[in-house]
């Protein structure tokens, strides 16, 4: 079960979103800070089908491989990363 915390969205001990320092002074809206990946979380995950890093694009909400150009959604602040379900951009 996520709890949120001063700080961010954990499950367990492990944080699963993290709340930047300007979202506390009200420079981003409640969504905003909730549709945000953790940067340590951005920095483990690869693309499955080339293994190359991925970028975070907020809207639409996805993550696109640097190399490959597949683009894989995010749902309910979950990643989809399956090869099949990626799209690939030009």
């Amino acid at each position: 079960m996520a709890n949120h915390g001063e700080h961010g969205v954990t499950r367990g001990s492990r944080p699963v979103l993290r709340f930047l320092p300007s979202c506390a002074h009200g420079k981003l809206g409640w969504d905003t800070m909730l549709a945000m990946i953790a940067k340590d979380l951005l920095e483990m995950l690869v693309c499955p089908a080339c293994k190359q890093p991925l970028e975070y694009r907020q809207n639409p909400e996805s993550l696109k491989c640097t190399q490959c150009r597949r683009v894989y959604a995010v749902k309910d602040d979950i990643p989809i990363m399956l090869v099949d379900e990626a799209m690939i951009e030009d």
